[in-house]
């Protein structure tokens, strides 16, 4: 998915454009694909090829006139063919792209030019009218880029044609930097905007970026994910007049949070702490489950009961558990606490316990899961910490708790990292909440 360029030109520099309609699939599938009609009510995109109308030859359907009394207006475009389809062949969109590709400097780039109102039959005998972008575009530069328009007064743009994204390159006199995408190098358009010199790559959709200002992005982008986790909680025992805090846990209900029972293996802790070492709640009960084995670490769960229970807030709320035993997420968030004691973040991969059953010593059982790191090139260890939590999110934002990190002996000679899987103890897990 790539974002659409908007044309800023008062012509329109071609007279054919698509747009986007949506109509029954049968009818969709007879056209396109000529196949026997077989009947299909549902609803499918369709993409039109559409051509330009001057105000002589624009023909509007009689429901749409009483819309454009006095004319076409100079921000109006009229497009159609000429003509007719099928009742329900196409059915027009409000705000749907008349979109086209513009080569620049040898690379081509999607181009809106105007966004649809309203037509018949995605304007197919009787034409569509939109809207022309160029006509608001000092309106769509306030919103987009606030406090300024575009590049910094006196800005110098340098493009080398010899550089592609990935290339290594030279920031001039600040040091060695890399080629990437904008988005790699810039938190947001008003940073870009205020540059006194760009250097682009190949085009202007990579830029060469300082390799320091390359990871500042990675851990302000691991940071904001890190926001989106406030059911993670570390656990903190008593020493004298401070704490101890070590491993990790995920908050399920207003009195309960989640963990390993190998993370509580030096006895129980004191309190939980949220977010901050000032936000504790004291600990009351703890439970384990009967059938730990702490040979091969299955079974590796518990569940510690604060005192008083936890508030809601936008800050704070529970993790949902992940209940398909049968599928997996295939990549997931490790929150983990780096040896820097800081609360860290990387995305993961899940694998199939048969691979990880080759290198493992012990039967990795259905209690468990393995993961790995995305680059296949990367053997490195990957030793889970106990507790560490395996998140996942859905399509409607809503966080699902995958799994529970397990330190195991001999991980150092493994490239995965072995967990507790939620959805093979949620039976436990329900009958001692509800208990």
């Amino acid at each position: 998915m790539q974002p659409s360029c908007i044309w800023h030109g008062t012509e329109l520099p071609r007279k054919q454009f698509e747009t986007l309609g949506f109509g029954r699939t049968d009818l969709v599938a007879a056209l396109y694909e000529g196949d026997e009609l077989e009947l299909n009510p549902r609803t499918s995109p369709l993409i039109s090829r559409i051509s330009v109308r001057n105000e002589s030859t624009c023909r509007i359907s009689a429901a749409h006139l009483p819309r454009i009394k006095h004319g076409l207006a100079r921000e109006h475009v009229c497009a159609g063919n000429d003509f007719f389809l099928v009742p329900e062949m196409c059915h027009l969109p409000a705000g749907a792209p008349l979109h086209s590709s513009v080569v620049l400097q040898s690379d081509s780039y999607d181009t809106t030019f105007a966004l649809t109102q309203f037509g018949r039959d995605c304007g197919y005998g009787e034409h569509l009218i939109a809207t022309r972008l160029f006509s608001h575009v000092d309106w769509l530069k306030s919103v987009l880029l606030p406090g300024g328009g575009g590049f910094a007064g006196g800005a110098v743009q340098f493009l080398d044609p010899d550089r592609f994204e990935g290339d290594r390159c030279r920031v001039e006199e600040d040091g060695d930097g890399r080629c990437v995408p904008l988005g790699q190098c810039f938190s947001s358009g008003k940073e870009f905007a205020q540059l006194k010199v760009v250097k682009f790559c190949s085009n202007t959709r990579a830029v060469c970026c300082l390799m320091e200002r390359i990871e500042e992005i990675k851990q302000e982008l691991r940071r904001t994910e890190l926001d989106e986790c406030p059911a993670v909680v570390t656990f903190g025992w008593r020493n004298g007049t401070s704490y101890n805090y070590r491993c990790l846990g995920s908050i399920i209900t207003r009195h309960m949070v989640i963990t390993t029972r190998s993370c509580l293996e030096d006895g129980k802790p004191d309190v939980v702490i949220i977010n901050e070492k000032n936000n504790m709640f004291p600990v009351g009960d703890v439970r384990f489950h009967d059938s730990y084995n702490a040979t091969d670490s299955s079974f590796d769960i518990a569940l510690v009961e604060v005192s008083k229970p936890f508030t809601w807030t936008s800050h704070v709320f529970p993790n949902c558990l992940w209940t398909n035993k049968t599928h997996t997420p295939l990549v997931m968030r490790r929150i983990y606490v780096s040896d820097k004691d800081n609360l860290t973040m990387e995305h993961v991969v899940s694998k199939y316990n048969s691979d990880c059953q080759r290198q493992h010593p012990t039967q990795l059982r259905r209690s468990k899961l393995c993961v790995k790191r995305p680059s296949t090139a990367d053997k490195v260890a990957m030793c889970s910490n106990s507790g560490d939590v395996l998140l996942s999110q859905a399509a409607d934002y809503v966080t699902y708790l995958v799994g529970l990190g397990l330190r195991e002996r001999e991980c150092e000679r493994w490239d995965y990292g072995t967990y507790t899987r939620m959805s093979a103890l949620v039976g436990w897990i329900k009958s001692h909440v509800a208990g």
